[in-house]
């Protein structure tokens, strides 16, 4: 074959490859859908779906300065059996085809959540267009309720929220688990979801601990103050400031301490014939952001010995309570510990019935703490 004629061959099946923009769709002739918000309903459930209005938000071509929160923004509610059934409802009143690709929250109301999730999320794990990389959370009372917040410090009310666990989650605060890792705990027989849980209401949205799931079902919920212990065993993370008593005891005085560093270990001891015993360690690095006690000088020779000891006890005491909560209350292996003796200990995973034998599992945490600073103080 002639080189000419061969390259022309090639590039007439090179072009034949290129399947262009057929099925193309103007971003014009969609609504994009910013948050999903689930609740019950007589016929089955209630849809909210919250869409930016395009001619209100800055940069949209009609010029001026735009407008915000509610002004911004619309929400079509919808009934049906199903997930789909409801999503086909809210489309008869729309004039462009829903779009749930730059979909960003997915709100589930408190009795969606107890009375389990596993429709919903099946109705969405098997739509093309819903993202992994979404927050789902539960909240307060009912969903479409907290489509009526109305915070003045985003254009779209949704995306404060958005912007609320990102950060929460970039500092350790608050849940770093995603609509992905939900459908991936759902699935494990040793893993269980735990959301974030927000209080919204129109003029306030506050993170109020987390919600503790059991074979897709709300099993209860964790404050503030408990959910950091299950973030630090889970996750490794961080966490809030913990206030210390001064002296280690009970007191009105404080030594306030912010984490900067920590790292964990987990052992499982097997022992013949009884329950595997769970032994957690966690070194904490950190430094000391507040103190309120002016008896104690830290100066003094021995106080940062003193101090470490204080804000261990802090720790290991928070976290009791928390393995306490979740073995004699909940009933739920939220730590996944189980998941690491199924990956690392598979024929003491074969005995164990997990489930029923996690509430009387020995776990025992214990922590190490090193004050590495005590901040600026002019003498």
């Amino acid at each position: 074959m002639y080189p000419p004629l061969r390259n022309l061959l090639f590039c007439l099946l090179s072009v034949s490859l290129l399947g262009g923009c057929w099925d193309a769709r103007e971003i014009e002739e969609r609504t994009s859908v910013i948050a999903l918000g689930f609740d019950k309903h007589p016929a089955g459930y209630e849809i909210s779906v919250q869409v930016p209005i395009p001619l209100k938000i800055v940069g949209s071509g009609g010029g001026g300065g735009g407008e915000s929160g509610q002004n911004a923004v619309h929400v079509f509610k919808g009934t049906g059996k199903t997930v789909s059934d409801t999503l086909d409802d809210i489309q008869n009143q729309t004039n462009q085809r829903l779009f749930y690709g730059q979909t960003r929250l997915l709100i589930i109301g408190e009795e969606v959540a107890k009375e389990g999730i596993g429709r919903v999320v099946d109705g969405l794990k098997r739509h093309p267009e819903v993202r992994r990389h979404q927050w789902p959370l539960v909240v307060k009372g009912k969903a479409k309720d907290a489509m009526k917040a109305n915070p003045k410090l985003e254009q779209i009310p949704m995306e404060y929220i958005v912007t609320l666990v990102e950060n929460g989650v970039r500092i350790g605060k608050y849940n770093d688990e995603d609509f992905g890792k939900t459908l991936i705990n759902l699935s494990s027989p040793a893993k269980h979801p735990v959301m974030n849980f927000i209080e919204i209401s129109p003029q306030l949205i506050e993170w109020k601990g987390l919600a503790v799931f059991n074979k897709g079902k709300m099993a209860g919920r964790l404050s503030r103050e408990e959910s950091e212990p299950m973030l630090r065993l889970r996750n490794k993370e961080k966490g809030e400031t913990v206030n210390v008593p001064c002296g280690g005891k009970k007191s009105d005085l404080k030594v306030v301490f912010r984490a900067k560093e920590m790292s964990r270990k987990i052992q499982v001891k097997q022992r013949e014939g009884r329950l595997p015993e769970i032994h957690v360690h966690i070194k904490m690095k950190g430094d000391i952001i507040e103190k309120t006690c002016a008896k104690y000088d830290l100066s003094q020779p021995g106080i940062y010995k003193k101090m470490n000891r204080w804000v261990a006890d802090r720790y290991e005491l928070t976290t009791r309570k928390t393995i306490r909560k979740m073995q004699k209350e909940l009933k739920v292996d939220a730590f996944h510990f189980g998941n690491m003796i199924r990956a690392h200990h598979p024929d003491l995973w074969k005995k164990l019935d997990w489930n029923r034998d996690f509430p009387n599992v020995p776990i025992r945490a214990t922590y190490e703490v090193q004050i590495r600073r005590t901040g600026l103080e002019f003498k």
